[in-house]
């Protein structure tokens, strides 16, 4: 009969999958997955209290029981969550004083992208994507509560677009808007073209090893050149 505990059959039911420890390889870094939808504490049906692994308040929990540490690597496959949650750990992450590297393993979508935007460094897998989009939410009321809420919710919007901004520095506010309120999906690429990520996961590596060859191959033919001439010069001379 296989072996379950509660962590093996939380990860198999994909309940959640947050995680943060002491990295491996660095004493002084940790690491950070964001690996499911980010979702604030709570009450269930029954009035019992929820703690939700992705919350902001968890995230401060495990960043305090860290210490001091000089970097943080964040690595995010979300298709997003609880705006305001979200909101809350874009700022603690910006906050902190460590160097921060966020990896988009997957997929940074809606509020997940938002906190993509805390890394001073991004880097994107050449197969991940982002996604943008205005702030939504369900409700329900009359036609004057219905406004206001759709005002609340243009609010919102306008507030977590000056994270993009923010990190940016290469998109204008007119061409966000349009990306927003098309709910853009973004690849690798367009990440890097839009200044949401710096590199692509993998790039410098395979630059430097072109480089490499390229200099090999310059190397071999000016040597193929060198005793050409040499030749011919031994013909003139010799």
């Amino acid at each position: 009969m296989m072996n379950l505990n509660k962590e093996k059959i939380n990860l198999a039911c994909n309940k959640i999958y947050f995680a943060m420890a002491k990295s491996k390889s660095d004493p002084d870094a940790a690491d950070i997955y964001f690996y499911n939808d980010i979702q604030s504490d709570g009450v269930n049906f029954f009035g019992d209290e929820i703690k939700s692994d992705t919350s902001a308040n968890c995230l401060k929990n495990k960043l305090d029981e860290l210490g001091d540490i000089s970097q943080l690597n964040i690595h995010i496959n979300s298709k997003g969550g609880s705006v305001f949650e979200g909101v809350a750990i874009y700022s603690q992450l910006k906050q902190h004083s460590a160097h921060k590297t966020v990896y988009v393993d997957g997929i940074a979508a809606s509020i997940a992208s938002v906190i993509a935007m805390a890394g001073d460094e991004v880097i994107i897998s050449d197969t991940a994507m982002m996604m943008i989009h205005p702030a939504w939410t369900i409700a329900m009321g009359n036609a004057e509560e219905l406004r206001k809420e759709a005002d609340i919710l243009d609010k919102m919007t306008e507030s977590i677009k000056q994270a993009y901004l923010s990190k940016s520095g290469k998109i204008s506010e007119e061409k966000l808007n349009d990306l927003i309120s098309s709910e853009t999906w973004l690849n690798a690429k367009e990440c890097i073209e839009y200044g949401f990520a710096d590199k692509i996961f993998g790039e410098s590596n395979k630059s430097s090893e072109n480089e490499g060859e390229k200099s090999s191959g310059e190397k071999k033919q000016n040597n193929d050149f060198t005793e050409k001439a040499l030749g011919i010069i031994g013909n003139f001379f010799m």
